[in-house]
């Protein structure tokens, strides 16, 4: 991440729950001289005995301001691996908690877990008028990029507009980053399910953010979505090769069951360029998370 400024992450298939390759340490985000990680590509290119995704990374979002966060922290301590990745996250109304969470389960984990603080916002105003204004230690900005009500007011499917949405939230964690002497990024999660038919520049959207969260949930079982992945992230890794790249599944039940997540996993195993994968999830669905970890023999 680099000092003075912050870096936007932008992201578009909720990767709740996604798996994101990192070699880089996040042992000195929080010094005195924060220092900016480099992503590695993931490799996933085999398949354990039953037919899941064998080489691959994990990365789940754990909201630190719902009570099943003590429940769900203790899961994810006992079946994250190394090179996964949790996003302790929350509104910006719970900054200092999320901080201070976030640093008090980087030393309850195993090591080579990426623990990062993300404070998430949904309308490029709240951005603007926020987050310069944040404490210290933020990893990343989460832009949650997306329609419909409670969501972004500002939607557009037009790329053009999008992209000077995202540029706007990119100069507030710059703002915010020379404020507070920290080294955050800018993460945006878009929606291919709303975007796929507007035919963006994915190159150009990519250029304007520091790390993506593609949502391809909706797209489960869809038997093109390795052909949207392979499009979507080769046309991002043309504008950076250090990119930080999910893609997001969901295991919520009117998106895709769990064997169904878990067969896209599958088909997706082979689009290089893809850190970890996101796995969307509800607060309360700690039960099907338990169940998941179980069926992929991890």
């Amino acid at each position: 991440m680099k000092m003075p400024q912050v870096r936007l992450i932008l992201g578009l298939a909720a990767v709740a729950g996604a798996a994101f390759l990192l070699d880089a340490s996040l042992a000195g985000l929080h010094g005195a001289n924060p220092a900016k990680y480099v992503p590695s590509q993931g490799n996933f290119s085999s398949l354990n005995d039953s037919g899941s995704p064998k080489n691959y990374s994990l990365a789940f979002f754990l909201n630190c301001n719902n009570p099943y966060y003590k429940s769900n922290l203790a899961l994810f301590e006992s079946n994250l691996k190394r090179g996964d990745y949790l996003l302790v996250s929350g509104p910006a109304q719970r900054a200092s908690d999320i901080i201070k969470k976030t640093d008090e389960i980087r030393t309850s984990t195993s090591p080579g877990i990426h623990v990062v603080s993300v404070v998430v916002f949904r309308d490029i105003s709240e951005i603007m008028d926020t987050v310069p204004g944040l404490p210290r230690g933020f990893d990343y900005v989460m832009y949650d990029y997306e329609g419909g009500s409670g969501y972004s007011p500002e939607f557009t499917p037009d790329e053009a507009a999008s992209v000077e949405y995202f540029a706007e939230a990119r100069d507030a964690v710059g703002k915010y980053d020379k404020n507070s002497g920290s080294s955050a990024s800018l993460l945006v999660s878009p929606p291919y399910g709303e975007l796929h038919k507007s035919g963006w520049n994915w190159t150009l959207a990519a250029s304007n953010m520091d790390a993506i969260d593609i949502q391809l949930q909706a797209f489960a079982t869809d038997p093109g979505i390795q052909d949207y992945a392979k499009n979507i992230v080769g046309q991002i890794r043309k504008s950076t090769g250090d990119k930080l790249v999910f893609v997001q599944l969901s295991i919520i039940p009117t998106r895709a069951t769990i064997q169904e997540n878990i067969g896209a996993l599958a088909k997706l195993q082979d689009v290089r360029g893809i850190n970890a994968f996101l796995i969307f999830y509800k607060n309360n669905q700690r039960q099907d998370l338990l169940e998941l970890f179980r069926m992929l023999h991890r």
